[in-house]
């Protein structure tokens, strides 16, 4: 009979170990939270050899922090980031290929931020081209330079094309505003879709922005809107330009209920 009754105290403290040693041991996991955003109509954006604005208000690109490929991620970490509820956890290989280290990650996110700020200039320069016929500018892809800090990836490409836009426009399309941003451009203005969609709308709130601009395909993504937040989803530059000039919220879209 005692040995009867400490059988099952035996397996619960067998659960309870493995419990624990679950929760301080590295899992194949990564985190993904909000990160910083950085007000794109200050320094980030030069311009030479012609006249530019500087507006009122503030145009934020926005960013996620996600794990390194080699960081040791341990149960009571991803525990408590899931509870928290404004970061994700995810397989590492949903994420990262099987063969990538923090070096690999680094030169890949420098690259693709390389290409997103090329191909925002170019599409930015066509249709301000094509705005403003009759108010032509010497400037080249050349003359113009985007620099952002701590940060890499393809995302900013709509921020920095409507940036680019803002300092080139003699007509004010900002209107003293507060809004952020993401979407990867090509060199003819199509917005892309991105990961992280839901901590970059936490962290454009947390930086006070009330309007956020983002790729229409991310759409069935949106799991919740920040309050007070207006998440306007868009396809092109062209119409995320159309739509911040009406200035009106009533034009602009929103994502179709699921």
């Amino acid at each position: 009979m005692i040995f009867r009754r400490r059988v099952p105290i035996f397996a619960g403290l067998i659960a309870v170990v493995g419990l624990i040693l679950a929760l301080f041991a590295p899992l194949p996991y990564v985190i993904i939270k909000p990160g910083p955003t950085q007000n794109v109509l200050g320094s980030t954006i030069t311009i030479k050899n012609t006249q530019v604005f500087q507006r009122p208000g503030q145009l934020f690109s926005t960013t996620v922090l996600v794990s390194n490929p080699e960081a040791k991620m341990y149960g009571v970490e991803l525990l408590v980031n899931w509870i928290e509820g404004d970061s994700v956890v995810l397989p590492r290989s949903a994420v990262y290929p099987k063969s990538e280290n923090n070096a690999k990650a680094l030169q890949v996110g420098a690259q693709e931020m390389v290409t997103s700020e090329s191909s925002a200039i170019a599409s930015a320069l066509v249709l301000y081209k094509a705005q403003h016929p009759d108010r032509p500018i010497s400037v080249k892809a050349s003359d113009v330079s985007i620099s952002l800090k701590d940060t890499g990836g393809p995302s900013a490409g709509l921020i920095f094309a409507l940036g680019l836009l803002s300092r080139l426009d003699p007509h004010d399309f900002i209107h003293g505003r507060s809004i952020a941003g993401t979407g990867t451009i090509d060199t003819a203005g199509n917005i892309g879709p991105i990961g992280g969609i839901d901590q970059k709308m936490v962290g454009a709130a947390r930086a006070g922005a009330k309007l956020f601009l983002m790729p229409a395909r991310n759409c069935a993504d949106v799991t919740r809107v920040p309050k007070g937040m207006r998440a306007v989803p868009v396809q092109t530059l062209f119409q995320a330009l159309e739509l911040l000039q009406a200035n009106s919220s009533e034009k602009y879209p929103v994502c179709p209920t699921r």
